[in-house]
């Protein structure tokens, strides 16, 4: 997450190359286990970046607790571990703080009372909850922190629920989190990033400007067909990037770096076809600051239709271009 103009190597591991499970509720010291041969696996793939998604539960609805619980989310100690084992394997580090939700995030906006009251509790767990991830990113020295993800949508400004309607988040909001944007730079002195779903492109929080860069949280066009004819794929990717994210960044004068997800469906080899296609669109694109894969699936792996690439066809796909990225043409 260099300057746009060093970023020749940059190659992310990824949002998913999480040295935990991909699912909080799993999380125990036999996944803590897994970090060693994880992070080998990441440098087998290229990889010079990991971004470990510590987490705390809402653990209570009315009023809203945000807490960490003893044997489903990772403690302190094995967080700065972990970061010091990617960071002595030579990898570089971001910290993105995601809470976990004991039901479906949109049924428990939904059933909360957000009424100015519930709302003051909420930015304040928040708030805790983002200045100890800061505390985490400034005392292992890690140079990306990543706040946001589609999961706030209700907490943003003009904030709205899943079914459009408005969330009643207070009309301060964008001085809240602007406030707490300022409270984490006061603890952490490297880049802050905003998870920002592609589908808000168009109208992202108008605290942006307070960010360094975006981390967009992109599901590229994909086509049904097992083995699909790829040049369709490209054309409606560089379409995306150009007509609907291109002057959003150039708006903002952000960097910005894809997190793309791509499941593999029925055919593990169309998911590796997809990512080189996608990855060469990418290639062309020197406003595109680096490449994150959504989905990786640490603990073992999987031949199933998830977007994991942990074991499969596109992982070797992924090993090409991270290798090459900004160098050469497709293989």
């Amino acid at each position: 997450m260099t300057g746009p103009r060093t970023v020749v190597k940059v190659r992310i591991g990824g949002d998913e190359y999480t040295l935990r499970s991909d699912r909080p509720a799993d999380y125990t010291q036999a996944v803590a286990d897994h970090v060693d041969r994880t992070l080998k696996d990441v440098q087998a793939m290229g990889a010079n970046w990991v971004i470990f998604r510590p987490t705390w539960t809402f653990t209570r609805n009315t009023p809203p607790v945000l807490e960490p619980v003893t044997g489903e989310d990772p403690s302190w100690l094995d967080l700065v571990d972990e970061v010091q084992q990617a960071q002595k394997a030579g990898l570089q580090v971001s910290i993105y703080p995601t809470p976990r939700f004991t039901q479906d995030f949109n049924q428990w906006w939904d059933s909360a009372p957000r009424d100015f009251g519930w709302w003051l509790v909420w930015f304040e767990q928040y708030r805790t909850f983002a200045l100890k991830a800061a505390d985490l990113a400034a005392s292992t020295q890690s140079p990306a922190l990543i706040l946001g993800g589609g999961w706030m949508a209700p907490a943003l400004p003009n904030g709205r629920l899943w079914d459009g309607s408005p969330s009643g988040v207070p009309a301060d909001a964008s001085q809240r989190w602007r406030d707490i944007l300022n409270q984490v730079r006061a603890r952490y002195k490297g880049k802050i990033y905003w998870a920002l779903p592609s589908t808000w492109i168009q109208n992202p929080p108008d605290f942006i400007n307070a960010i360094d860069g975006i981390y967009l949280l992109w599901t590229p066009p994909s086509l049904h067909s097992d083995s699909p004819p790829l040049a369709p794929l490209e054309n409606a990717a560089a379409s995306q990037l150009d007509f609907s994210i291109r002057p959003i960044q150039l708006l903002y004068n952000k960097a910005l770096i894809l997190g793309a997800y791509f499941p593999s469906g029925t055919d593990l080899q169309a998911q590796a076809d997809q990512y080189n296609a996608l990855l060469n669109v990418v290639n062309q694109r020197s406003w595109i600051e680096g490449f994150v894969t959504r989905g990786y699936y640490q603990p073992t792996v999987l031949q199933d239709e998830s977007g994991s690439v942990h074991g499969k066809p596109a992982s070797q796909v992924l090993a090409y271009w991270f290798d090459n990225f900004r160098a050469v043409p497709a293989p």
